[in-house]
């Protein structure tokens, strides 16, 4: 008597694969930053005039406008635990 050994068909093999690769890359794609930040840019060394900011909170939010300078001030704070303490002055 001929057995035959059930093996799963090419394109159920690439469906499953393409299930892995998509659970792979949209978890990555809401992966939180490890660091938030704030800072504003300002037109010359002496910060007469804001052209810019760059918010990014250990949440995930973010807020940004304008062009960023070489004059800069701010500061980042690492995100202590998963997501971390909301961050910067839009909390």
């Amino acid at each position: 008597m001929r057995t035959e050994k059930s093996t799963p068909s090419k394109f159920k093999r690439l469906k499953i694969a393409g299930y892995v690769a998509l659970a792979i890359v949209s978890a990555s794609a809401y992966a939180l930053p490890t660091e938030g930040h704030y800072y504003e840019y300002y037109n010359d060394a002496n910060f007469t005039e804001q052209v810019g900011e760059r918010y990014l909170s250990c949440d995930g939010r973010s807020r940004n406008w304008g062009i960023e300078t070489p004059y800069r001030m701010g500061s980042t704070q690492k995100c202590e635990f998963y997501g971390g303490p909301p961050f910067g002055p839009y909390n």
